[in-house]
C-alpha cells in the first residue's frame, strides 16, 4: 500500500497510514505524536500528529525538537518501538536523535518531525 493521509483542518490533526491492516498497539511518542503499530511483527500502521502545523513550523534557530516519552512506553514494546522509529516508513516522517546534557548520566531521546515533499504544505 502506498502511504495515505487523512488531514482534519478544523482540528489540525494529520494521520499518516502505512498499511490498511489494523494496529494492535499504540504508544504516545510525545504528547502530540502517536504511533499505531503491531508489536507481534514490528509493523508501523500509522502516525497521528496532533497540532500538525505547530509540529512542523521551525523555531527561531531551526526545526523544533520534541522529547520522546520512551520511559512511558510499556516495557515489552520498547525494543519494537525503537526499531520501528529507525526504519522506513516512520523515519521518513521522524528524525530521532539524542541530547546528552553536560554532567548528566543519561541521554534525552528527541524527535524532529519531517514533512515529505509529496505532502501539501500545511504551515
Amino acid at each position: 500500500m502506498q502511504t495515505s493521509y487523512d488531514y482534519h483542518a478544523d482540528a489540525d490533526i494529520l494521520e499518516v497510514f502505512f498499511t490498511e491492516d489494523g494496529a494492535t498497539a499504540v504508544v504516545n511518542l510525545t504528547p502530540d505524536i502517536m504511533l499505531h503499530f503491531r508489536p507481534e511483527d514490528g509493523a508501523a500502521v500509522s502516525l497521528v500528529f496532533n497540532n500538525f502545523t505547530s509540529l512542523i513550523r521551525p523555531d527561531e534557530y531551526g526545526p523544533r525538537m520534541f522529547v520522546l516519552q520512551a520511559a512511558r512506553w510499556p516495557e515489552p514494546w520498547r525494543t519494537v518501538v525503537w526499531q520501528i522509529l529507525t526504519r522506513s516508513p516512520v523515519n521518513d516522517w521522524l528524525n530521532v536523535t539524542t541530547y546528552r546534557p553536560p554532567r548528566v548520566h543519561y541521554a534525552v531521546p528527541l524527535a524532529v518531525v519531517k514533512q515529505p515533499q509529496a505532502l501539501p504544505q500545511f504551515a
